[in-house]
C-alpha cells in the first residue's frame, strides 16, 4: 500500500545474490529498500565447531591432570601411612624381641652362690687330648707363613671345641697356640695369670718335627 496516494501496488521481491564466496546476502522484503542479513557460510561454521572442539579438549586435559594429580596424592598419602604402620609394627615386635631376651638372660644369669665348681678342671686329661690333636695335625705340615697361621686358628679353635665337650660347667675356656719354624733355634713361650689357685688352671701341650714348632695353652677360669 502506498502512504501517498492510498492505493495498492505490488510489492517488488528483490534479487538474492552470493557476494564473494563469503557472505550470503539474503533479501528481505521492504517497502523502502531491502535489507541484507549476513549469515555465516560453511568455512566460518566449521571454524566455530574447530574452536569448540578445541575447548573441549583442553578442558579435558585439565580434568585428566586434576585427577591425575589427586591419584598422585593420593597414592602418596597412602604411601606414608603404610610406611607409618609398618615400622609401628617392626618397632612393636623388635621391643617385644628385647624384653624376651632380657627375661631369658635374667634366668640364665641368676647367682647360684657357689664359690666352688662342681667338677673341678682336670688338667692331665685336657693335655692328653691337646697330645693328641697336635700329633694327628701337625706330623705332616711343611712350614710355611700362611700355613702356620691358617693352622694355627685351626688348632686354637678344635681344642676349645674338644675341651668344652668334657663339660666344665662356669669355667671360661682360653686357648692358645704358636707354630714357628724349626730350623734349630732355642723357642721359648711363657704365661702369668692373676687367678684363683684353688680352682683355676691351665694346660699346655708342644709338639715338634723336622719342619714346624708348636706350643698350645688351655687357660680355665671358674666363674660364678
Amino acid at each position: 500500500m502506498n502512504p501517498s496516494n492510498g492505493r495498492f501496488r505490488p510489492m517488488t521481491e528483490p534479487k538474492g545474490q552470493y557476494v564473494t564466496g563469503k557472505t550470503k546476502i539474503v533479501p528481505v522484503a521492504s517497502a523502502s529498500n531491502a535489507r541484507q542479513i549476513k549469515l555465516p557460510t560453511t568455512d566460518q561454521t566449521s571454524s566455530f565447531k574447530r574452536l569448540n572442539v578445541n575447548k573441549d579438549k583442553r578442558a579435558t586435559r585439565l580434568n585428566d591432570r586434576s585427577q591425575e594429580s589427586l591419584d598422585v596424592n593420593g597414592a602418596s598419602i597412602y604411601g606414608v601411612w603404610t610406611s607409618r604402620k609398618y615400622a609401628r609394627r617392626l618397632a612393636q615386635k623388635v621391643a617385644e624381641k628385647r624384653a624376651t631376651k632380657a627375661a631369658l638372660v635374667s634366668k640364665e644369669k641368676e647367682p647360684t652362690y657357689r664359690l666352688e665348681p662342681d667338677k673341678v678342671f682336670n688338667d692331665e686329661k685336657v693335655k692328653r687330648l691337646m697330645d693328641e690333636i697336635l700329633n694327628d695335625r701337625l706330623s705332616d705340615m711343611a712350614y710355611t707363613p700362611n700355613a702356620a697361621l691358617m693352622m694355627s686358628r685351626v688348632l686354637t679353635e678344635e681344642i676349645k671345641d674338644a675341651v668344652k665337650k668334657l663339660n666344665y660347667t662356669r669355667y671360661k675356656i682360653i686357648v692358645h697356640t704358636v707354630i714357628s719354624q724349626n730350623i734349630g733355634q732355642d723357642v721359648r713361650v711363657a704365661s702369668r695369670c692373676v687367678w684363683d689357685a684353688n680352682f683355676d688352671t691351665s694346660a699346655t701341650s708342644t709338639f715338634a718335627n723336622s719342619n714346624v714348632n708348636c706350643s698350645a695353652s688351655v687357660y680355665a677360669v671358674y666363674t660364678d
